[in-house]
């Protein structure tokens, strides 16, 4: 007769063995069919139903596996969202591309919508892929994609890279916001000039992606994927790498930002970063910035210094010591080489959404506009975020 222990233990291993064959089923899937069958019907030579008849392989499995979900640690969660979010996103990409509406497409594809609420519940991050899942998570040359396009894969890495970079230029300027009285010494001089480092090997990186990655591609192909569509009744936008917080952090951490940052660009950003992103961005947001903390050691106001002159200025530089003097010519290199970084940023825009928006015809553009950013934010914001950069009344001036 057999007990309840061996009853429990046989249920469990059934269990375990079904959640087995529907992670084998996905990664096949996603690792091996989705990239093909995704450029079969962008080209036209496969329909959506097909991607549903393949899929439909798998979606057996997503039921029962719902329970294992919601069981989940963070960790585990976001690394099955990161998979499992490119079907439901890849199939709205297709139906949204045939005119259908945002959602129909999570629609018909069974057990989805309760499958993401789960998985975003036990990650805590939104219920669908997202900047974090899609360039962070899911990065290096074995990565997931749309589309199996080197060209995506190159964006990809250099959105991985912007991140790596520039959380690593937040912890070497976090020491001196830390601790204001370490900002004349020489481990002031050695943090700003490895964040300069940092900042110029981004300028080579983005100036490359002009040439690897096409901007008929990147406006007709990669960003169509980009879709938005709602999950448990809230519309979530596409993955907008534009939501990193490390460059957020950055600039609150230099000292760019005016008033109207925070609620105009901030705030909404943040609506789509983990809890993990938000507090380091909030905690970001609170400190005394680099380029104030170098004005007070100057024993001044930022509006007295906005109102000095040029020879005022040097002549009060001059008169601090020899690493001080140091420490604002390498934090004065770092700022400029930040505002040549976002004036390549914005050059990309120009060569690869506005000026392709001119010359493509309305039915090769897509679900997702390029007369805007992937999470609505228009050009002309974009643009207002680089002058913000480059005519900082204090920092112009270090410069």
């Amino acid at each position: 007769m057999e007990t309840a222990t061996t009853i429990g233990r046989a249920r469990t291993s059934a269990r375990v063995r079904d959640f087995d064959q529907f992670e084998r089923g996905l990664y096949r899937f996603v690792y091996g069919q989705l990239q093909n069958i995704n450029t079969e019907i962008d080209q036209g030579r496969k329909t959506p139903i097909d991607f549903l008849m393949e899929w439909e392989k798998v979606q057996p499995g997503l039921e029962p596996a719902i329970q294992r979900f919601m069981e989940m640690g963070e960790e585990q969660a976001r690394e099955m969202l990161t998979r499992l979010a490119f079907v439901p996103t890849s199939f709205e990409h297709h139906l949204q591309r045939r005119g259908e509406k945002p959602g129909v497409g999570l629609s018909m594809l069974q057990y989805m919508e309760r499958a993401l609420i789960a998985l975003g519940a036990a990650a805590h991050h939104p219920p669908r892929d997202s900047h974090h899942t899609l360039w962070i998570l899911d990065a290096g040359e074995a990565r997931c994609s749309f589309t199996g396009h080197h060209m995506e894969n190159a964006f990809a890495h250099s959105v991985a890279e912007t991140d790596r970079l520039n959380r690593d230029t937040c912890w070497h300027l976090r020491r001196s916001c830390c601790d204001p009285e370490s900002i004349g010494t020489r481990d002031a001089v050695f943090a700003f000039r490895a964040a300069t480092s940092n900042v110029g090997r981004l300028c080579d990186l983005y100036i490359a992606l002009r040439d690897a990655v096409s901007p008929i591609f990147f406006t007709t192909e990669l960003r169509s994927y980009l879709v938005p569509y709602a999950v448990g009744g809230e519309v979530y936008a596409g993955p907008n790498a534009a939501n990193l917080a490390s460059p957020i952090s950055l600039d609150y951490l230099t000292g760019f930002p005016d008033a109207t940052y925070y609620e105009r660009t901030v705030v909404k950003r943040m609506a789509h970063m983990t809890p993990t992103e938000r507090f380091q961005v909030q905690r970001d947001v609170e400190r005394e910035p680099i380029s104030q903390i170098l004005v007070d050691a100057m024993g001044l106001s930022a509006e007295q210094f906005a109102l000095l002159t040029e020879a005022e200025i040097a002549a009060t530089i001059v008169g601090q010591t020899a690493c001080f003097r140091a420490a604002i010519c390498e934090f004065a290199a770092f700022a400029k080489s930040q505002i040549r970084l976002s004036g390549i940023h914005w050059s990309l825009i120009l060569s690869h959404l506005i000026a392709p928006s001119k010359t493509l015809a309305s039915g090769d553009i897509g679900p997702v506009s390029p007369h805007a950013g992937v999470g609505g934010a228009s050009h002309a914001d974009t643009h207002s975020i680089f002058a913000m950069r480059r005519t900082h009344p204090v920092i112009s001036k270090l410069i």
